[in-house]
């Protein structure tokens, strides 16, 4: 049997990484592997500039997606490959190679992923993580700071200029082609236990 592919997107800061760190524990990697869209960044270089000359990472053309859905395939016939991990554009830092194996259960991550038609037609299951825009905002900021070394107000532009205008164009529009919405303002618990359950019962159907 092909693997089973569930796709997961949401809003920045609305807790992807948590939740998807969260879904992964308890599983093997021969049940359960990841391929996000982080480590699919152009160099900054390529990157897509606003109009005020200012790179863009919030638009489609920022990303590699045909070496995204090409590695995905590669999984989706049980083929392993190596991916860069993304650095984020941080000067010295030197990534590591993450060496990707397929899994009964592939989890496909990122802004795209439902916009995106050739990524989108992989996809057996749909899940769109949620929280309020205001809070999604102070999340934002403050990873910005802790994680990135962004200052506030190059993170207030962002979100402005780039952040927003892409989540109304490319991922807000998809979001009623969801099969499960979780909800992430307070905690994704009751949700997180729902879809582990059912990665359970695909693994028993696929030994």
């Amino acid at each position: 049997m092909q693997p089973y592919i569930v796709g997961i997107t949401g809003g920045s800061a609305s807790g992807k990484t948590s939740f998807l760190n969260a879904l992964k524990e308890g599983f093997t990697p021969e049940e359960v592997c990841l391929i996000s869209f982080d480590n699919y960044y152009k160099p900054l270089a390529q990157v897509p500039l606003d109009n005020n000359g200012r790179p863009n990472f919030d638009e489609p053309e920022s990303l590699d997606i045909e070496a995204f859905v090409s590695d995905l395939e590669k999984l989706k016939n049980g083929e392993p490959y190596e991916r860069p991990e993304y650095n984020f554009n941080v000067e010295n830092w030197i990534p590591k190679i993450i060496n990707h194996r397929s899994a009964k259960i592939i989890i496909v991550e990122g802004l795209f992923i439902f916009s995106e038609p050739d990524i989108l037609k992989h996809l057996n299951l749909r899940i769109y993580v949620d929280a309020n825009d205001l809070l999604r905002w102070h999340r934002r900021v403050n990873r910005d700071r802790d994680e990135r070394n962004v200052d506030d107000i190059t993170s207030k532009y962002q979100w402005d200029n780039h952040v927003e205008p892409s989540e109304k164009k490319y991922l807000i529009p998809y979001k009623e082609i969801a099969d499960i919405i979780i909800l992430n303002n307070t905690s994704f618990k009751v949700g997180l236990e729902i879809v582990k359950n059912h990665f359970k019962q695909i693994l028993v159907c696929n030994p």
